[in-house]
């Protein structure tokens, strides 16, 4: 494989912005990513909008070396005026603090964010797209426009799957400057293990009980408010179920709320986050998992990791059923399709070693991370910051987004 060594005279910094390290699927990408890269010549560098929140991953990133940087709060209840003023203290932070290399994730604002990157000295800016639409229709249109507009600032496009690149990159995306980075897991540590499981449940007074689960932020896109509205059929039917939520975010406490006015509040367990997600996988017996939109599901692929059937919507993209663990149904099914399709599963069914499987997908997140890191290397080496052959050095099949540009052109 054709390899470009930066020179070992020279730190490569590399600012992350993501606006907070919380305990979703991008942040524990990224912090995986992170812990497998060799970094003996990298500074890893977070920018992150409010220093007064911490992070879910805040303490782990700094014990593994990396910097945050903050963007100072800003008290404006305008949003276009708050955009504004964020863009405006970027660009003098960036003025300031020189980066080799800006790697954003997310947001419409993020095609403007590789401008001002490059306008202020940054060799590359990377677009990271993780998602295959915004949360509304109007931040959606705003990609449409901007990533055209602002094509001309980014070195290199990154995306999570095929059907993520087709909403995040331009259709005239040159074949050298994109890639889609499989959203990589530590194998082993998902590999399905009986006595895990066994621990898990007797430790939550899981023992006998039909555990639905799902992993994913309180987020309109992850669809709690419906994954309540099928348990609550389950539970009616079955009394020793249990739904088993993990994760956090803005809409926990509406999701708390519906759960005791369905009167389920009970045998709803609202886990929180947790640094061995692997563990309550095991744990479940079934996956819920009827979001709204994903631009992949890095969930699911744990799951699948953990050998633990999956019931998902079809809005989770065709590229993350790996395993044959995965049963996908449409949102406008009535709720009561989902019930008997989680219900199939009630009594039991073979869980086995699937780490295989996973890393012959291409889901290995040291083959992510290999990936990531000569990339970085290629773009900081690169004269004048361009990209033109990087594909080729970095990744070695190239046939994933070859044909995703060829449908995005067509």
């Amino acid at each position: 494989m054709e390899e470009t060594i930066a020179c070992a005279d020279n730190t490569i910094r590399v600012l992350h912005v993501i606006g907070k390290l919380g305990s979703g699927g991008i942040e524990t990408l990224l912090v995986s990513l992170i812990e497998n890269m060799s970094r003996s010549d990298m500074e890893i560098h977070f920018l992150l909008f409010d220093e007064k929140v911490q992070g879910f991953y805040d303490d782990l990133v700094k014990r593994q070396g990396c910097e945050l940087d903050y963007i100072k709060s800003i008290n404006c209840n305008n949003k276009i005026r708050k955009t504004i003023i964020r863009m405006k203290r970027i660009k003098s932070f960036l003025e300031q603090q020189k980066y080799t290399i800006v790697h954003l994730h997310g947001g419409p604002q993020q095609y403007i964010y590789a401008y001002i990157a490059r306008r202020t000295g940054a060799k590359a800016a990377i677009i990271h797209s993780h998602s295959v639409r915004e949360s509304d229709g109007l931040r959606t249109k705003m990609v449409s426009i901007l990533k055209y507009c602002f094509r001309n600032s980014v070195s290199y496009y990154l995306a999570c799957s095929e059907e993520a690149a087709k909403f995040a990159w331009p259709k005239n995306v040159s074949r050298e400057k994109c890639a889609v980075l499989k959203n990589g897991i530590p194998v082993d540590k998902y590999r399905f293990n009986k006595t895990t499981r066994d621990s898990f449940r007797k430790k939550y007074g899981l023992n006998e009980k039909f555990v639905i689960g799902h992993v994913g932020r309180f987020a309109k896109e992850k669809n709690h408010e419906f994954l309540l509205e099928v348990f609550d059929l389950i539970l009616k039917e079955n009394s020793e179920s249990v739904l088993l939520l993990i994760g956090e975010g803005p809409l926990e406490t509406p999701i708390r709320e519906k759960a005791n006015k369905l009167g389920i509040a009970d045998n709803v367990l609202f886990f929180g986050t947790t640094y061995d997600v692997a563990s309550a996988l095991m744990g479940m017996d079934v996956m819920c998992f009827p979001s709204v939109c994903e631009g992949l599901g890095i969930a699911v692929i744990e799951a699948q990791a953990a050998s633990l059937q999956v019931i998902a919507s079809d809005n989770v993209p065709d590229s993350a059923d790996i395993t044959g663990y995965i049963k996908r149904l449409n949102l406008n099914d009535p709720a009561r399709v989902w019930v008997d399709a989680i219900n199939a599963y009630r009594g039991g069914y073979r869980r086995t070693d699937m780490s295989d499987a996973i890393r012959k997908a291409g889901y290995d997140i040291k083959d992510s991370a290999e990936k990531l890191e000569k990339l970085y290397r290629n773009l900081a080496s690169a004269s004048g910051g361009g990209s033109r052959q990087i594909a080729f050095a970095v990744f070695e099949d190239t046939r994933s987004y070859r044909s995703c540009i060829q449908e995005v052109a067509a």
